[in-house]
């Protein structure tokens, strides 16, 4: 997977889509239904890098996110990786049903309300899903993503 950064305005590498790559690499691609059992050898002795305060800095707290995208089906990144930027990222599926991608989006905390955060959330749910149609994904193959049910964001 590529990570694309945006040159204009608040250029930030986005935790969130870091967080769907983990999801998505390693010797084969992970799925999105990988066991806690399966992600703790995975994990066993991983040095999770620290950022911010708000940072994933251990296995329980991953697993809580991932938790959290398995059930909503995208992923939020409330300041883990830049302070001051609010990102939700979305997986893409291909033909198979595995996650090859993400696509994500970031704002400043200044232009960020939850309002905001749950529409910008909707628009990405809405693309991602209509670009993992584009490259054969049949919903309801493989995990079942791009929930209906979202959760409430928070700007924080």
């Amino acid at each position: 997977m590529d990570l694309k950064q945006s040159t204009t305005v608040v250029p930030a590498v986005d935790r969130a889509i870091e967080l769907l790559q983990a999801i998505a690499r390693a010797g084969k691609p992970l799925t999105l239904s990988e066991t806690d059992t399966e992600l703790a050898r995975r994990y066993t002795g991983y040095g999770f890098p620290t950022r911010t305060q708000n940072s994933i800095n251990n296995f329980d707290a991953l697993q809580e996110n991932l938790r959290f995208v398995r059930e909503h089906g995208y992923a939020y990144d409330h300041e883990e990786f830049s302070i001051g930027v609010n990102c939700v990222a979305a997986p893409i599926f291909d033909h198979t049903g595995e996650v090859i991608a993400a696509m994500s989006v970031g704002v400043p905390n200044h232009r960020m309300t939850a309002n905001r955060m749950t529409e910008l959330t909707q628009l990405l749910l809405h693309y991602a899903s209509q670009l993992s149609r584009t490259l054969g994904w049949i919903e309801g193959k493989g995990v079942p993503m791009y929930s209906t049910n979202h959760h409430e964001a928070s700007a924080r």
